[in-house]
């Protein structure tokens, strides 16, 4: 089974990435636990710190940044930093 990964919203609710992107993260975090990864939606790019596990919004000076997770079998992985 892939892992799910998910952000926390603004209510404080995790909200898990779609399929396509869900993908390209597990597969760079797999490849490197301490690195990183980009992606481009409509409204943006954005990153994901793994040594952090936080998604902020590159290049956008009002970004904040949002706790991720990484779910396994029921069992999820964050660190709140």
């Amino acid at each position: 089974m892939q892992a799910q990964w998910a952000y926390q919203s603004d209510g404080g609710k995790f909200d898990g990435y779609g399929p396509e992107i869900n993908a390209k993260i597990e597969a760079a975090y797999l490849k490197d636990k301490k690195g990183s990864v980009d992606w481009e939606e409509q409204n943006g790019q954005f990153r994901i710190d793994f040594d952090k596990m936080r998604e902020t919004q590159v290049g956008h000076y009002n970004s904040k940044s949002k706790l991720v997770q990484r779910t396994t079998a029921g069992k999820a992985e964050c660190y709140n930093v």
